[in-house]
């Protein structure tokens, strides 16, 4: 997700280390991992988010959807409250 105005960008770290009861993890189903290019099933660290420049970014490694996305946010709005 970029911040147009800052021209930062949301990243958040990416892990196929799967562990039962990771807490603040969201677990990748098989189409989110296939469409996201990830090899192995993985998990998104939701407390591991943080923002950079869009300028430092060299490629794109994979995307998630736009309704992941959302699930996402909606978890991080969880963990915040």
């Amino acid at each position: 997700m970029t911040l147009y105005r800052s021209g930062d960008v949301f990243i958040a770290a990416i892990s196929s280390h799967l562990r039962a009861g990771g807490g603040y993890d969201y677990k990748l189903n098989q189409k989110e991992q296939g469409i996201a290019g990830l090899p192995l099933p993985s998990v998104i660290k939701l407390g591991k988010i943080l923002t950079i420049d869009q300028r430092l970014i060299r490629k794109r490694i994979g995307y998630l959807p736009n309704e992941v996305t959302k699930k996402i946010i909606k978890e991080i709005c969880k963990i915040l409250s």
